[in-house]
């Protein structure tokens, strides 16, 4: 139990510290916008939120691996492993 809680809030933390710029990829102001939208979905522990608005924005950037992982380790907050394994691979 104490390990699954863990994961999620250690992968939280790691995107909060890596994150934060990452925005700055994306060319359409609009873009940047939905991405922070998605960012405080995560801080704020929407997770249900987050995954929702990963799935209509990754495939405009497709090769962005990080939404991927963001993606995943939202799904791992929810406890959906296959769903996050998924994502990570």
């Amino acid at each position: 139990m104490k390990i699954t809680l863990f994961i999620p809030i250690f992968f939280f933390i790691v995107l909060s510290v890596f994150g934060q710029n990452l925005h700055d990829n994306f060319n359409l102001i609009e873009d940047r916008a939905r991405y922070e939208a998605i960012q405080a979905s995560f801080k704020a522990g929407d997770y249900l939120n987050a995954i929702q608005d990963l799935n209509k924005f990754i495939p405009g950037y497709t090769s962005y691996g990080f939404l991927y992982y963001n993606r995943g380790i939202a799904r791992m907050a929810l406890n959906d492993i296959n769903g996050a394994r998924k994502d990570f691979i």
